[in-house]
């Protein structure tokens, strides 16, 4: 929890290099993107809650990412084999702004050993056809906006019909999805992360019964 504090005083301040030495602690141990995911949940609720200016969001924000981005360089190597561990495919949609979130928990999986291609802004149909040609376990969209809520039922029926894969999981996560789970069961997802869930962890859980053996898979 200091750690989570001092970070978000550090980005709230636009203060970079105290930020990157803060996330630089806990780089062996691989807790740095847990505080920075951490941290911008905590600027979407102060945001939302009018408890921080538009200015100042836009610059913890931009520090964050900039943060992100040199930690990331600066990474050790995965370790472990990425193919045994399974494949996961991350989307952001088109009309969604926001991305840290989704490019945290890749690099998150990636260092767990897993294989992720994370696609940011990318049409429909890009998408499908890299689902129908590669094999996925995991299909995961992550969504900010109410908005794209709409029609996703119908993205997963249609994913799930084109997939490589005929039994890949679908998981959801971002800032629209609050509350219990159950509540957005309408959009048929076998995985649902709202607020306050640890999306690594979940993802773990979905990937572990998702699991088939490497020599099975039709790559």
């Amino acid at each position: 929890m200091r750690d989570i504090n001092e970070l978000y005083k550090a980005t709230l301040d636009e203060d970079f290099e105290s930020a990157v030495g803060i996330c630089a602690r806990d780089r062996n141990a691989h807790v740095w993107p847990e505080i920075i995911h951490d941290c911008i949940d905590r600027f979407d609720d102060a945001w939302r809650l009018d408890q921080i200016s538009l200015v100042e969001v836009s610059g913890a924000f931009w520090t964050t990412r900039r943060v992100l981005d040199t930690m990331l360089a600066q990474g050790v190597p995965v370790t472990g084999s990425m193919r045994d561990a399974g494949r996961i495919m991350l989307c952001v949609p088109r009309a969604e702004e926001h991305s840290f979130g989704a490019q945290l928990l890749a690099d998150q999986l990636r260092r767990a050993g897993y294989h992720v291609v994370l696609f940011i802004n990318r049409p429909n149909a890009e998408i499908l056809h890299h689902l129908h040609t590669t094999h996925f376990d995991v299909f995961g969209l992550s969504i900010g906006y109410d908005q794209s809520l709409l029609g996703l039922a119908d993205v997963f029926a249609e994913a799930r019909i084109t997939s490589k894969n005929p039994a890949i999981a679908v998981a959801l996560g971002g800032s629209s999805f609050e509350g219990a789970p159950s509540a957005y069961s309408f959009l048929n997802a076998d995985l649902v992360l709202t607020n306050g869930q640890n999306p690594l962890n979940g993802m773990r859980d979905l990937m572990a019964r998702q699991e088939v053996p490497v020599e099975n898979r039709n790559v």
